[in-house]
């Protein structure tokens, strides 16, 4: 879905940015990253419910709640909490998600530019890609704990203690980015 809509974006923007020689468009800095960002932006929206499903039942064990399989998870979420239990978590998900593709497609173009690296070059490009990858992680992962938590939050809800264990002011952060 990432690469669908990057790829789409790419076409669709590339008659008003400026070209090469070549008649190739020119990717700046602020226009890769937002192709990055806009693309993960639009594919998290549209895989947020199958996260959700993914999130709760990873972590059935604390929450009590028994998931028979997949589609009873998804069911059950939406039944129970509608539209916005399936899309719990999504505000903290944009933040992490939007800003790391962003992030890592302007590192890695960067870094394989830097290093010389075409596209025939995979060890070159693997490198950019490790680098780009780590410093994009390490950039976004506090939005990625607060996504984790807002997508178990409601669950926890039925015991205090677990709440406190999953972090209340992140719960609380994510009320408001839910809302």
């Amino acid at each position: 879905m990432y690469f669908l809509c990057l790829n789409n974006a790419q076409k669709v923007l590339a008659d008003h940015w400026p070209r090469t020689v070549e008649g190739k468009p020119v990717l700046q800095g602020v226009q890769t990253f937002t192709l990055g960002a806009v693309s993960r932006a639009a594919a998290a929206v549209v895989f947020c419910p199958i996260t959700v499903v993914k999130t709760r039942m990873e972590y059935a064990a604390l929450s009590g709640v028994v998931y028979r399989n997949t589609a009873h998870a998804l069911v059950t979420i939406a039944r129970q909490e509608r539209l916005r239990g399936l899309f719990s978590g999504l505000g903290p998900t944009l933040l992490r998600d939007a800003p790391y593709s962003g992030l890592y497609l302007l590192m890695f173009s960067n870094i394989r530019d830097a290093m010389g690296a075409g596209e025939d070059s995979p060890g070159l490009n693997f490198v950019a890609g490790a680098l780009a990858g780590g410093f994009a992680t390490l950039v976004t992962h506090p939005p990625d704990v607060m996504r984790t938590r807002c997508q178990l939050r409601r669950n926890m809800m039925l015991n205090a203690s677990m709440v406190r264990a999953a972090g209340l002011a992140a719960c609380q952060c994510c009320e408001s980015a839910d809302a």
